[in-house]
């Protein structure tokens, strides 16, 4: 416990906004000092040690190998006549990018991850080929950071035809029709230093050149879509909830710049013919289609529907060929995809092999709103489909056929006799609460369950997608509970509205509510229930040990967000108030106090065994969160059970939670299940 360790000699430090008070009497591990960060690195070698010593820790890793690996096939994009994919390296040291002459075809190498970014972990984070596939757009990072660096690369031989482009953040790329050069979004420094982002254009031979927006803005992600002509450049801000900013006539080089619409607001899509084609959630929650005359777009009185709101919720749209439109639903938390013309007049439904999810991330298979799940070219659509039992297989379809076809093996992991059902239950303020309940068996007894749930930002669920990296959990014998708790999107942005900023408590009590029916309806005891959640889910698992820490034996947070006071420090968590509200505000600091994880810890409680996981390269949600709750919980706790901290060397936020290696994912698994008392070996 580091007893006289200064490092954890409490401060009587309180912050004071308004009539709200922070205590915070750990402020000093916020420091990347030399002595926090060797306490860091104590903590994380503790733990370390006492998962790798868990019983049956050896045969999990082994046990998650296939069933990870199984969904690091992502489906290739096409440009021309050729096909892009990245693959993970055999090893598991990095990826590669692949070219070839037919989508069903490994081809050949075109380039490696480390050839681009050295460095530990080097990673391609995403590719946007060009309309011909003479070039390819690759985003590289390493360490897990995320602060990709932009390589156009020559189509055939992979060498560079431009000079890197840095902090070219989530690849919002926009081809010239021609494919000459392109558009894209990236920042100026690195997003810890300033989140930003910018409009730049790119092509070979020249230096990148910033266009000049018509206002001043802060989005720290933009993102860019090009008519089929090349005509107009449309400008969106935020992943999401996506809205149009302004459009540039390329011809003219006048701006339209767009009325201010409700921050909560989705009004996003393509270019086409002269129109701005949208989904909006203005007037429909679950969202429909409008358009308008590019020249108009700015007056919503021009606005025309073409598809209104449906059962399903509307997340996202494509441009496909001259002629069509991709439609991305979910109904029932699964995917669907269809077809209309420009008018809005239905064409087809895309045949899928069963209630699932589709995707181009088939690790992190729940896209952003405003994100369209498959790679669109004129003749067809590319993705992949996972459903609760079958890991993720590669599927084309072909428009003028309407048929779609599975492109390489099928994948070699799946789960049998997965059983789902939906059901619902009461939040303290009558609403109803879903949930979805899976597990391989019904024995009728309470036994080990692991809640999940993400509750946050209009993010979808990923509760029909297969559980990868939960698969021994299920094959063992337990039962995974999805939650779907007010602030995430599944069911439309009503859902997420009511569990935002001030109705962010809302989220909260809907997962004990969850929590609660379980164990009235005998699926689980205190003693057999966990909970895990990853980013803002971590933020979820936080405030569920800290709210209601009688409820769980064991809870994990990775990548989690804890201190809801001083998260503005670090400059991209700093648009996170757009979420949750802003600490430096009286009457916003009150919503935040009221469940901030770090702030809610006391003294003499007896808090369950907790495990948060962090990446030291973590650029949205900084391991300084961890280590001050860490610190809180041990010094508070009047219980026994473990409480650890791990922080992965060269990781960032996506590589220490759902792109993680087996051995790293059976370390948080192995702890849950020991503790929930489910054998990590076979039987």
């Amino acid at each position: 416990m580091n007893v006289g360790d200064p490092l954890l000699e409490p401060l009587e430090l309180v912050d004071v906004v308004g009539d709200v008070r922070f205590e915070d009497p750990f402020r000093r591990l916020e420091d990347e000092s030399p002595a926090v960060l060797r306490w860091q690195a104590e903590r994380d070698a503790e733990a370390r040690a006492y998962l790798r010593r868990l019983p049956g820790y050896d045969e999990l890793a082994t046990s998650l190998t296939a069933h990870l690996h199984a969904c690091d096939r992502n489906p290739p994009a096409r440009g021309g006549d050729r096909w892009f994919r990245v693959d993970a390296e055999p090893d598991g040291s990095g990826s590669i990018l692949r070219v070839s002459r037919r989508p069903s075809t490994e081809g050949t190498v075109l380039v490696r991850a480390d050839d681009l970014e050295p460095g530990p972990f080097p990673s391609i984070d995403w590719i946007v080929p060009s309309p011909r596939g003479a070039m390819v757009a690759v985003g590289a990072s390493s360490r897990g950071d995320e602060q990709s660096v932009l390589h156009v690369l020559h189509g055939v031989t992979g060498h560079p035809v431009v000079r890197p482009v840095p902090f070219v953040a989530e690849g919002h790329i926009a081809w010239l029709p021609e494919g000459g050069g392109l558009y894209c979004c990236a920042g100026s420094a690195r997003d810890f230093e300033r989140a930003a982002q910018r409009v730049l254009f790119v092509e070979p031979g020249r230096l990148p050149r910033e266009l000049p927006l018509p206002a001043r803005h802060e989005e720290h992600r933009l993102a860019v879509a090009i008519s089929d002509d090349g005509r107009h450049l449309a400008v969106t801000g935020n992943p999401y909830a996506p809205r149009l900013l302004c459009v540039l006539d390329r011809t003219s080089k006048r701006w339209s710049r767009m009325a201010p619409l409700p921050d909560d607001a989705v009004f996003a899509g393509v270019l086409v013919r002269g129109r701005y084609v949208a989904v909006t959630t203005i007037g429909a929650p679950r969202g429909r289609l409008v358009a308008a005359e590019v020249a108009t777009v700015d007056d919503r009185g021009t606005w025309r529907e073409i598809v209104p709101e449906g059962t399903g919720v509307l997340r996202s749209i494509a441009a496909a060929g001259e002629d069509r439109l991709v439609l991305a639903e979910y109904l029932d938390g699964c995917a669907r995809l269809r077809l209309v013309s420009l008018d809005g007049e239905p064409l087809q439904e895309v045949p899928l092999p069963g209630p699932g999810l589709v995707t181009t991330r088939p690790r992190d298979p729940a896209p952003p709103c405003g994100s369209l799940p498959a790679h669109v070219d004129a003749d067809g659509l590319t993705f992949s489909f996972t459903t609760l039992e079958q890991a993720p297989v590669v599927l084309r379809h072909e428009f003028a056929s309407g048929d779609t076809e599975r492109l390489g093996e099928p994948p070699r992991a799946a789960l049998q006799r997965v059983q789902r059902e939906l059901r619902r239950c009461r939040a303290p303020d009558g609403a109803t609460v879903r949930y979805d309940v899976v597990g391989t068996s019904r024995s009728g007894q309470p036994g080990p369950t692991l809640v999940l749930a993400y509750g946050g930002w209009n993010a979808v669920s990923t509760a029909r997608a297969y559980p990868a990296a939960l698969a021994p959990f299920l094959e063992r014998g337990g039962t995974l509970v999805f939650a779907h708790p007010r602030g995430d999107g599944t069911f439309g942005a009503d859902q997420w509205r009511a569990g935002r900023r001030a109705r962010k408590l809302h989220t909260f009590d809907d997962l004990g509510a969850v929590a609660d029916d379980l164990i009235a309806r005998d699926v689980a005891t205190p003693a057999s229930l966990g909970f895990c959640g990853t980013s803002n889910g971590g933020l979820l698992a936080g405030v569920a040990l800290t709210q209601r820490p009688d409820l769980f034996r064991a809870v994990v947070a990775l990548v989690p967000l804890l201190d809801l006071a001083r998260f503005p420090r670090d400059r991209l968590a700093e648009t996170f108030a757009w979420e949750y509200g802003d600490p430096r505000l009286a009457e916003q600091a009150a919503w935040l106090r009221e469940y901030s994880p770090y702030h809610r810890v006391t003294a003499g409680r007896c808090y369950p065994a907790t495990l948060f996981v962090c990446g030291d390269s973590d650029v949205r949600c900084h391991a300084w969160h961890a280590r001050k709750m860490v610190a809180a919980l041990r010094a508070a706790t009047s219980g026994d059970a473990p409480i650890h901290l791990r922080v992965l060397e060269g990781r960032g936020h996506a590589t220490a939670s759902v792109l993680a290696s087996p051995a790293l994912v059976a370390e948080w698994l192995g702890f849950l299940m020991h503790q929930l008392g489910l054998a990590a070996a076979a039987p």
